[in-house]
């Protein structure tokens, strides 16, 4: 007797410690063009007949809400405010959680929304890492779980395991590592923390990429802010809901050297990366780049990627630091803690060996 395939596991290790409050007037989800499956299409259009929910990307059946031209927010927003609430798409239902489908499914939160607090975030340091359960995040889950019952997630998900599998297990192996928990065991009694070479890091886009591609993050007493590349520095604009141009907030040099750092700063950033090479989407990513690269250790491309985004990280917090006026040697805990909410996000955007519920 034929059986469907069983959903697959969900591991929610990474969501220990954390606390989410939704932040009412931020918006930060809403600059984006959620997917919208065809189940959920039609619940828009009864919102909205006229709502840009056709336009098909990939080849697929799946639509996207079109966004605003000029980097502005997805249509539904209005002054702040979703319209299609409870009708909202899957990822807007599951937000802050980012789910990647690998040899299984893993949550783990999005560091950049303002919401969640990052109180806990240096014990990730340690070997188990935090042990309370979550606070604030059931309906998300619910969520991710109610899609994870979806009839074409077991097979996309058994496609993509097998694939993983073999391409982790030749990369371990260059590495002469056994399993993917001995190389993340390595990297968090030993994070890499970035050196004189990482600086100045990859530079951002520039004013030829629409607004729309660029980082962003949610600034308070401005709102969204999108950064960009401009000359030898660096360009923050505020991004406006309807769309249309972003307004410059001013161009800003770049962190070209390590900065000094305060003891909890440190612990901090360490923090951050030890949970960031947890995640099964970031190995996987790292996959893609070692596949890349011919000759490379796996362990060494992974160290070299945590380098490269503990510098993005410290070169983004010296920005929203400067915007603040706020800038100060050593860099303070809180202003790491405003690069990770600045990098956070890209860094789940990267391409990978795997997929994204």
């Amino acid at each position: 007797m034929h059986r469907d395939p069983a959903p697959p596991t969900l591991d929610l290790s990474l969501l220990r410690g954390f606390a989410f409050r939704c932040q009412p007037e931020c918006g930060l989800c809403c600059f984006t063009s959620p997917a919208v499956a065809p189940g959920e299409r039609q619940r828009l259009l009864q919102i909205d007949p006229e709502a840009p929910v056709s336009v098909v990307k990939g080849g697929d059946a799946t639509s996207h809400i079109a966004s605003r031209e000029g980097g502005g927010a997805c249509y539904f927003l209005s002054e702040a405010r979703c319209r299609c609430h409870p009708a909202r798409p899957f990822p807007c239902r599951a937000f802050p959680l980012h789910v990647a489908l690998n040899h299984r499914a893993q949550a783990s939160v999005v560091l950049s929304c303002p919401g969640v607090d990052l109180g806990r975030l240096e014990e990730w340091r340690t070997d188990d890492g935090p042990e309370e359960s979550p606070v604030g995040l059931e309906e998300e889950l619910e969520a991710v779980r109610g899609e994870l019952r979806s009839p074409d997630v077991a097979p996309r998900s058994g496609t993509t395991a097998d694939a993983w599998g073999r391409s982790m297990r030749r990369a371990l192996r260059s590495s002469r590592l056994s399993d993917p928990a001995d190389l993340i065991a390595r990297i968090v009694r030993h994070p890499p923390r970035p050196s004189d070479d990482d600086f100045p890091p990859a530079p951002l886009p520039d004013a030829q990429d629409p607004l729309e591609l660029l980082p962003m993050y949610q600034e308070r007493g401005v709102g969204i802010v999108a950064v960009r590349s401009q000359g030898s520095g660096c360009e923050a604009l505020e991004l406006q809901e309807g769309g249309g141009g972003g307004r410059s907030l001013g161009v800003f040099s770049v962190l070209d050297h390590p900065p000094s750092m305060e003891g909890s700063a440190i612990e901090l950033l360490e923090g951050y990366l030890a949970y960031v090479v947890r995640r099964d989407h970031f190995l996987s990513s790292a996959l893609w780049t070692w596949k890349q690269l011919k000759g490379e250790g796996f362990q060494e491309v992974v160290e070299q990627r945590l380098r490269e985004l503990g510098a993005q990280l410290l070169a983004r917090a010296n920005l929203r630091a400067m915007l603040r006026g706020l800038v100060s040697s050593p860099m303070s805990a809180e202003t790491v803690e405003l690069g990770i909410r600045a990098v956070d996000m890209d860094e789940l955007d990267r391409p990978s060996l795997g997929q994204l519920l």
